[in-house]
């Protein structure tokens, strides 16, 4: 796990730091879609293919990803749903209740950065 700002720049900054490293992934899984384009422009300017040397997927599925090149592949989900879970949770939290294990749809929006 590296730590940055969930910002392009941050995930400039996280894939400029593993490119250094000597144990480079095949795969690296980002926490939002910013931080993964971030990363696919520091993995190219660093001289890594995406996805032939290393595949790279986001999460939140922003218009941003069919821009970039390669296209994003990312994780979507119901943001409107993820909060009314979170809602639900914390409630039966505050009355003590047992809270509910529901897991929110998601699913994988298939494109280019990932082999």
């Amino acid at each position: 796990v590296i730590r940055e700002p969930a910002t392009v720049q941050g995930g400039h900054i996280a894939m400029a730091n593993l490119c250094k490293s000597s144990n480079m992934p095949q795969a690296v899984m980002c926490a939002n879609d910013y931080i993964a384009i971030g990363a696919i422009q520091s993995a190219w300017s660093n001289g890594y293919k995406v996805p032939d040397d290393i595949s790279i997927i986001g999460s939140d599925d922003i218009s941003l990803c069919e821009m970039t090149f390669p296209k994003l592949t990312t994780v979507s989900l119901n943001s409107y749903k993820a909060g009314q879970t979170a809602i639900n949770s914390l409630v039966s939290i505050f009355n003590n209740e047992k809270v509910n294990d529901s897991v929110v749809e998601h699913f994988i929006v298939e494109r280019s950065s990932v082999k």
